[in-house]
């Protein structure tokens, strides 16, 4: 019986802090979004994240792909609801073959985002070499003096592939 009370006053305890720790900035990643960059006449195609876009051979201009594409610019969403309080996040990006050795993207920086008014930010990445191997995106916003502090972490996967 005494267990029930301790547990019944202990949990929203622990939920209440759970859900500070997560409130510590204005700022959420919003959405993860990503290109094709058709070599031909540097126009973009639509998100290829939708899930109906097929990948297949997009190098040579095959799938849904409309013409030739090696290169992808993603972009990160950040959002935030204009009401500045905590920390200041950074935002750290990275872009990992399906293999895992070959990183395309792994950066972290200081990113001005908006602490007035509710507001978007589209912080753009441009990624060569790309469109036969399947490309794991993470976007993390964490601490500024403490990557190892996580707000919050987003993550996605372009499924390129190539064959005969």
């Amino acid at each position: 019986m005494l267990r029930k009370i301790l547990a019944a006053a202990v949990l929203p305890l622990v939920l209440a802090g759970a859900a500070a720790a997560q409130g510590k900035t204005s700022n959420r990643i919003a959405e993860i979004r990503a290109h094709l960059v058709y070599e031909e006449n540097g126009l973009l195609s639509r998100d290829i994240l939708k899930g109906d876009f097929t990948l297949w051979n997009a190098i040579i201009g095959e799938g849904d792909s409309e013409g030739h594409a090696s290169s992808t610019l993603v972009f990160v969403v950040v959002e935030t609801d204009g009401k500045p309080r905590g920390a200041t996040p950074v935002l750290r990006f990275s872009a990992v073959s399906e293999d895992g050795k070959r990183v395309k993207y792994d950066k972290t920086f200081a990113y001005i985002f908006p602490n007035e008014g509710a507001g978007r930010v589209f912080v753009p990445f441009l990624l060569h070499d790309t469109g036969c191997q399947k490309i794991r995106l993470t976007a993390r916003l964490v601490a500024y003096n403490n990557p190892k502090q996580i707000y919050q972490t987003v993550a996605k996967e372009i499924p390129f592939a190539c064959g005969e």
